[in-house]
């Protein structure tokens, strides 16, 4: 085969310079090897061109391919032999986890329905305000970092109370001046106590600040416009909401019309109007499926579903969900 010139490479003393000459059949080696005497001097170089056998070029494929596919094999057959060890660890894993989250589910029920027992309510108020907050939340675009804080303190949004005097929390009629004021620092209270647990802490700002105007007349700290943070006045919007919309046994509900008025009023002055605007949007289809249920209690077994559902989507991944 006719060979093109190429720069000579002289290799180092008692090396070999090599390299195989482009083209596929048959294959080529060119070789540099350096001639020593009998003292070991260098005396030159030699340069030779070699055929390789195919038969050999030949084996050699054969064995690279043995090889590889004896690797293949080898990671095939760790991967049958580990993966359902692994699997198995996973499973494991998850339902770890969904146990754990259905126990802080449960505490957050059991503690929604301790709050409604002090303050002569019920647990199913809680239940409406976070489902209603919630939905009001993805409308506007709260991440689910956000939504999740806005779950924990929705559901407990009143904790504070638990520190409250009976003869100011239970009292018939309108409080004085002195017990007002001090009604009014449950928010605090309830702050205190969700800040000293790591997993309800990011429900602090409902707790604390869900009695804010947007105007600054609300307390506990007068705050105005944004300086509320975002999860206490979506908040407000849906408690005042259900306020208004559901039964007591002093008052009866206000229909659809006259709740939309009494929001529309607090515009810019309770509420953040770009927050209550959207609500205003969803209120007709809220009022429909609450207002019935706040009523009736009869719908109380549905409204749990629907809070397990948010718990599921904000709280645990879709395979753990299925375990919740």
């Amino acid at each position: 085969m006719r060979l093109n010139q190429s720069p000579q490479r002289f290799p180092p003393a008692g090396k070999v310079w090599s390299r195989r000459i482009a083209g596929k059949e048959p294959v080529c080696i060119q070789l540099v090897v350096e001639i020593t005497d009998a003292a070991g001097q260098g005396i030159g170089y030699m340069e030779g061109v070699y055929e390789v056998n195919p038969q050999v070029t030949a084996v050699g494929r054969r064995m690279i391919w043995r090889s590889v596919l004896a690797v293949h094999g080898i990671v095939l057959l760790t991967s049958m032999i580990l993966y359902p060890l692994i699997l198995h660890q996973i499973r494991r894993l998850t339902g770890a986890v969904v146990r754990l989250l259905r126990s802080y589910f449960e505490m957050l029920t059991v503690l929604s329905g301790t709050i409604a027992k002090r303050d002569n309510d019920t647990s199913e108020h809680n239940f409406r305000v976070t489902i209603m907050a919630v939905r009001l939340a993805e409308a506007v675009g709260i991440d689910p970092a956000g939504i999740r804080g806005l779950f924990k303190g929705a559901l407990i949004h009143e904790i504070g109370k638990i520190g409250e005097q009976d003869a100011i929390l239970r009292k018939q009629g309108s409080l004085t001046e002195t017990e007002r004021t001090e009604m009014q620092k449950h928010v605090i209270h309830g702050a205190e106590i969700v800040q000293g647990s790591q997993w309800l802490g990011d429900g602090a700002d409902v707790v604390r600040f869900h009695h804010e105007k947007f105007d600054g007349s609300g307390y506990p700290e007068g705050r105005s416009g944004e300086t509320i943070p975002r999860a206490a006045r979506i908040f407000c919007i849906a408690d005042v909401f259900d306020a208004l919309i559901a039964w007591r046994p002093y008052k009866e509900p206000l229909s659809l019309e006259e709740t939309l008025t009494i929001l529309r009023q607090g515009r810019g002055t309770h509420f953040d109007p770009e927050l209550l605007d959207p609500f205003l949007e969803m209120a007709p289809a809220l009022y429909h499926d609450f207002q019935q249920a706040s009523a009736t209690h009869l719908d109380k077994a549905e409204i749990e579903s629907q809070l397990v559902r948010i718990a599921c989507r904000y709280f645990v991944s879709p395979d753990e969900a299925m375990s919740f």
